[in-house]
């Protein structure tokens, strides 16, 4: 049996990051509960022109036959519970509109929602970072807290990378742009580390459940 997902992020940088985590989270949890014989496609990032609750409703009508469509919306603030409130759940509503009109629609809908932004997620694994980056420094030496829930505590996440490159690449060696470690990353964070941040802890559960509904777990 194969399953598709989808991802609908907030930008093209976005579409680096999000879908290989939604992949590898998709197989951990099936490996782990999975009913077997489940094969995960590589995860759709979907583009659509409108933003907001029009691209939103437009996602779910271009992915109906999906197992799920991931939305993907950065918080912007410590508390993720406005960014649901605001850009995610006005558009659960329409989507379930849809629905009830019998229009095709994907109602598997699973929120993404990193505290800040999603490059909070990126600082969790100071070793993933350190090797997309290509510098051999120990992680007690970057400007990194202790525990993975901490990095939800980084009020610009983005900016620690940045920070983080300029201290760890000298001399004449050029530094790497920060759009460029987005994709290696992805591929090499720890999930089991990636666990201990709250937000991705909540997308896995979610995920979860829907895969649950759909029998794909036991």
């Amino acid at each position: 049996m194969q399953i598709q997902l989808a991802a609908y992020t907030e930008g093209p940088t976005d579409d680096r990051f999000v879908p290989t985590i939604i992949e590898r989270t998709a197989r951990r949890l099936l490996s782990q509960e999975g009913t077997g014989g489940i094969e995960v496609l590589p995860v759709q990032p979907i583009t659509v022109q409108s933003k907001g609750v029009p691209g939103l409703r437009e996602a779910a009508l271009r992915t109906h036959g999906y197992h799920a469509l991931v939305v993907h919306a950065d918080s912007d603030y410590r508390d993720p519970s406005r960014a649901m409130q605001e850009r995610i759940q006005p558009g659960l509503d329409e989507i379930e509109q849809l629905r009830e009109k019998g229009r095709p629609v994907c109602t598997s809908i699973v929120p993404m929602i990193p505290v800040r932004t999603i490059e909070s997620w990126m600082l969790a694994d100071a070793e993933a970072l350190s090797s997309a980056i290509g510098i051999n420094t120990p992680p007690k030496d970057l400007p990194l807290p202790d525990q993975p829930h901490q990095v939800e505590g980084i009020d610009d996440p983005k900016g620690r990378i940045q920070e983080i490159i300029n201290r760890s690449v000298s001399g004449r060696r050029r530094r790497p742009h920060p759009g460029t470690l987005y994709a290696p990353v992805a591929q090499r964070i720890d999930l089991t580390v990636l666990e201990g941040v709250p937000s991705y802890q909540r997308f896995a559960e979610q995920l979860e459940v829907v895969f649950r509904q759909q029998g794909l777990v036991e």
